[in-house]
């Protein structure tokens, strides 16, 4: 049985498909048997995949599947044939996306959440954790791991460390990653080029170093 990684989180526009394709692409490349899962109406993981592989013989192959009802027990059944299923949950509190996080913690899964600093995102924030909780009243043992996304890159500004620490002071059930991912032109490159991050032509390697981190504290927590 393999295990469920559900990027998920109830704010919109905090890069959960961003770090959804861009996990997937991490672990198919160091070995790891993966499929995506686009839980979102929206498609745009499934587009993004589409594209890619016009130009790209990818290791990785994404399914829509936004539809609630049975999604739980489809998820379930993906995870027994592949070692890792990458699931892009839409931003909202859906049925979806609490079946998804249901299915992450039936496989020994994770929820992964990317937020901003910003107000609007705490204030949504909250919502999210719920969701967790609730998933946790039957699989206690799903891990959430949370990291701050879209940082300002400006030294000066210490917004997105004194949001890694309140997250860290007010839900000590979730693990705050270390990491932070700024906000870099190489992110909207990869989109637009239907290109993981690491795969960008860029004057510096920043933004794919930061993501390596980022993949490399959660492999350490046990969340990928």
């Amino acid at each position: 049985m393999g295990k469920l990684i559900v990027v998920a989180g109830i704010k919109g526009g905090v890069g959960k498909t961003t770090t959804a394709r861009n996990l997937s692409l991490a672990l198919a490349a160091n070995g790891v048997n993966t499929v995506a899962v686009d839980s979102d109406p929206q498609g745009s993981m499934r587009a993004f995949f589409a594209q890619r592989s016009i130009d790209t013989v990818d290791t990785v192959s994404c399914i829509h599947d936004p539809y609630a009802a049975g999604l739980k027990n489809r998820l379930i059944k993906l995870a027994e044939g592949y070692d890792r299923v990458v699931v892009d949950c839409g931003g909202r509190d859906t049925e979806a996306l609490r079946r998804s996080c249901e299915a992450a913690g039936a496989t020994g899964g994770t929820v992964v959440i990317p937020v901003m600093a910003t107000q609007e995102c705490m204030d949504a924030f909250a919502g999210m954790v719920a969701v967790v909780r609730s998933a946790r009243e039957d699989y206690p043992d799903l891990k959430a791991c949370v990291f701050v996304n879209m940082a300002p890159t400006h030294a000066l500004d210490q917004s997105a460390e004194a949001t890694a620490t309140g997250l860290a002071e007010n839900f000590a059930d979730l693990d705050v990653m270390q990491t932070r991912l700024k906000q870099r032109s190489a992110w909207q490159a990869s989109g637009f080029a239907a290109s993981a991050i690491w795969d960008v032509p860029t004057k510096d390697s920043k933004a794919s170093d930061e993501f390596n981190l980022l993949v490399a504290e959660l492999a350490t927590k046990g969340a990928i």
